[in-house]
């Protein structure tokens, strides 16, 4: 029989339930092997244990009872068997101990000699380290997301006249309703167009007295 285990992620790279099936089931055929049944859990995280998945679980139970249907469980590669310690090893070991063994198709290799659990371990090993690299990738962008969503723009930008175009207009906008507020005075000039306007003037709207 053969259990078959994608996330969503992987999923998405291509490697649904449909293509891991075909692969596994090539294999059993090649092997020489009876496939009496497939246990599927799609969408489930690789790092969880085996009572938290559906059909890894009810594998489990069938593998305890006598007389026991199968006594190899084909899998696609080391990601479907999980993707860290506590959730790759334990239901390795249990059927161990029931006489029932593990082989992964992608490489051609079981558990049933050493070697074969010595290339187990190396993949066990590569499955979480991919889990961790994609877990920092994961976190690291939510964080920019985060940081980018509360970022406020604040003080000048190399724009032309040193502000922005939108701050430029907020300042001209508040000039304009105060000068509308205030009604400031005619400024009278000068034949020569000089200001002349008196510092009563100055003081009553508010303005500061011309410095000479």
């Amino acid at each position: 029989m053969d259990y078959l285990r994608v996330s969503t992620e992987e999923q998405a790279k291509g490697y649904g339930i449909a293509y891991t099936g075909k692969k596994t089931a090539k294999y059993i055929e090649a092997k020489g092997w009876l496939h009496v049944g497939t246990y599927a859990d799609e969408g489930f995280s690789g790092s969880l244990e085996a009572h938290k998945r559906k059909d890894l679980s009810r594998l489990m139970r069938d593998a305890r009872t006598e007389p026991r249907p199968f006594d190899v469980v084909a899998v696609y590669e080391e990601r479907a068997i999980g993707r860290r310690g506590r959730a790759f090893w334990p239901w390795v070991w249990e059927l161990e101990d029931l006489g029932v063994f593990v082989a992964v198709v992608k490489d051609d290799y079981d558990n049933t000699t050493p070697a074969g659990r010595s290339k187990m371990r190396k993949g066990a090993d590569y499955a979480e380290d991919e889990r961790e690299k994609i877990r920092d990738r994961t976190q690291g962008g939510v964080f920019r997301r985060r940081r980018k969503k509360a970022a406020t723009p604040v003080g000048r930008c190399p724009s032309a006249g040193g502000f922005r175009t939108r701050e430029r207009k907020v300042r001209a906008d508040w000039y304009s309703t105060c000068t509308r507020r205030t009604s400031l005075p005619r400024v009278k000039r000068s034949p020569c167009g000089v200001p002349v306007t008196s510092w009563c003037t100055r003081a009553r709207t508010g303005l500061r007295p011309r410095s000479f």
